[in-house]
């Protein structure tokens, strides 16, 4: 089985999320919204598949940064980064970039999510499911 080692710009967790980081924010709608986010890694014997996700309890807006660093065997590095806008439902898991390695390669991974006015999220590394 390949063998994964990610990294998270920072592993908080303060909230009612397991393992995530969280935060109050305002919303593009002007209400305080409490936003959680993580990274998610799964291995199967096909290779390894890094998922970002924010959960919020009210509507909000904000941009993501995935950043995905991973070596393959024989030393070549790919550096992947996913990113933009985005705007997630309440109660519903939002997914913020989606990064498929192969077999045997090893990754650093890092998700930074910055809501709507201006408040910055460096969220953790799970292994398993959303």
């Amino acid at each position: 089985m390949p063998q994964l080692h990610l990294t998270a710009t920072l592993l908080v967790c303060a909230g009612a999320l397991a393992g995530c980081q969280s935060a109050t924010a305002e919303t593009q709608f002007g209400k305080a919204a409490t936003a959680a986010c993580h990274i998610v890694s799964e291995t199967a014997a096909s290779g390894t598949e890094i998922r970002g996700f924010l959960k919020s309890d009210e509507p909000i807006d904000g941009t993501f940064d995935l950043t995905v660093i991973a070596t393959g065997a024989g030393g070549s590095i790919a550096n992947i980064r996913q990113g933009g806008a985005f705007v997630a439902a309440p109660g519903m898991a939002e997914g913020l970039g989606h990064v498929r390695l192969g077999p045997g390669q090893v990754a650093a991974a890092s998700l930074v999510v910055t809501l709507g006015k201006g408040q910055v999220l460096s969220c953790p590394v799970q292994s398993g499911s959303e």
